[in-house]
This record gives C-alpha cells, sequence and structure tokens, in this order.
C-alpha cells in the first residue's frame, strides 16, 4: 500500500491540480463578495461554495485523474486486477486531502477579507471550520460515486451532470421532507444547521440553537453511502 501511495502521489507533483486549490476558493470568494457585498461576505461565501464550486472543484480533480489513467493506455495503474481496489481508495484518500487543503484556503481567504474590512466583516472562524470540516464529510460519498460511474459514463459527461445536480436539483430537494433519498442535499442540511443558511442562500431567521440531528443525520448517511460505494469500487 506505501507504495500504491507513493506512486499515485507522485503523480500529482507536476500535475497542476495544486493551481486548482487555490483558483477555486479565490473564485469563490470574488463571487460571494461581488454578489454579497461585505455585509454578507462570510455567508454567501459558504454558500457559493457548497452551492457549486465544492463540487466543481471535486469533480475537475477527479477529471485530471481519470484522464491521465486513460492517457496511459495498457499501462493503467487500475488495471493491475489484484491491486485496483487498493489503488482506487488511494486516489480516493488524495482527492479528499486535496479538498481538505482547499477548504483551508478557502478560510484562511476569508479570514484575510474579515482583517482588511476589520469591524464591518466579522467572522466566527471556530464555526465556520466546524462548518468546512462538516461539509467535507457530507460530500466525501461523491468521490467514490465518480469512479464507479466513470465506467458507463463519458468523464466530461459525469463533470456536467455532477456539478449542475448540486445547483440546480439539490437545493429544491433539500428544502423537502424527503432530502434524504437525494445525497446531493446532505451538505445543504448541514450548513443550514450550523449556519442557518437555506438552500436558497438566505438566512433562516429566528433560529437560535443549532439542529444537531440536522448535523449529524446527512453525516452519517454521507459515510453509510462511502462505505457501501467504496466496497464495490473494484470492477
Amino acid at each position: 500500500m506505501r507504495k500504491i501511495f507513493s506512486s499515485e502521489a507522485l503523480k500529482l507533483k507536476h500535475s497542476g491540480t495544486m493551481k486548482l486549490l487555490l483558483l477555486i476558493p479565490l473564485v469563490t470568494i470574488f463571487i460571494a463578495f461581488l454578489v454579497g457585498g461585505i455585509q454578507i461576505f462570510s455567508s454567501f461565501s459558504i454558500y457559493w461554495w457548497e452551492a457549486g464550486f465544492l463540487f466543481l472543484l471535486i469533480s475537475l480533480l477527479f477529471l485530471y485523474d481519470f484522464n491521465a489513467e486513460e492517457k496511459a493506455g495498457n499501462f493503467q495503474n487500475v488495471n493491475i486486477n489484484s491491486l485496483s481496489w487498493n489503488i482506487r481508495l488511494v486516489k480516493i484518500f488524495l482527492l479528499f486531502i486535496r479538498l481538505v487543503l482547499s477548504n483551508l484556503i478557502l478560510l484562511i481567504l476569508m479570514y484575510v477579507v474579515s482583517k482588511i474590512y476589520q469591524g464591518i466583516i466579522v467572522i466566527d472562524f471556530f464555526k465556520m471550520s466546524i462548518t468546512l470540516i462538516s461539509v467535507l464529510v457530507s460530500v466525501i460519498w461523491n468521490i467514490p460515486l465518480l469512479y464507479i460511474l466513470s465506467r458507463w459514463i463519458n468523464s466530461y459527461v459525469l463533470l456536467a451532470t455532477n456539478t449542475l445536480l448540486c445547483i440546480l436539483v439539490a437545493p429544491i430537494f433539500a428544502k423537502t421532507s424527503f432530502w434524504f433519498i437525494f445525497p446531493y442535499s446532505y451538505h445543504y442540511k448541514v450548513v443550514e444547521a450550523i449556519l442557518q443558511i437555506k438552500p436558497s442562500g438566505d438566512m433562516m431567521v429566528n433560529i437560535s440553537n443549532n439542529n444537531i440531528i440536522g448535523i449529524i443525520l446527512p453525516i452519517f448517511l454521507s459515510l453509510v453511502l462511502f462505505t457501501f460505494e467504496t466496497k464495490n469500487l473494484e470492477e
């Protein structure tokens, strides 16, 4: 497993994907500032991140790895039957680690902007950190799903569909009582429970306490789905 990890990490070293980890949070911050202004900058930064840019980043990181394997042709690592499941697990782990790094960059950028507009933009960084961590866990199911679906669906179609489902369809499901059947709505429920940001981007009013069940249940469902998917990664 250590050799597999070293091999996959080496392929990422000069891949250019590190630029995405900075670029996507920068675009998120810019749009949040441009659309929401100073007063709701913090909530809009999280909203735009959850509403599309996080899933776009997941899709782009997956797409790079998928295309790299395709270019390898007959020398694809994942074609080694005895190791294919382990290799895919390492790929998922490395993708998740890059997502963690990108979330950290987003948090740092929010901190920088709050310092520039000190006294105007107020950010609870503990709550923001908890939110971003919870969101990451609530979307972890999406990573192995992309590797599974890529067996039958074109990778570019998969990228577009994955992102658009989060932006256009998930907010509708997240506002219903049967949101739990649609995993793309899980992270919306987490943000709603912690920061009281509705799937539409509006702030909830007259809410004083966090809904613990609203945080735990989506995360639990995500982990269950992730476990089921990883068991079915091997062809």
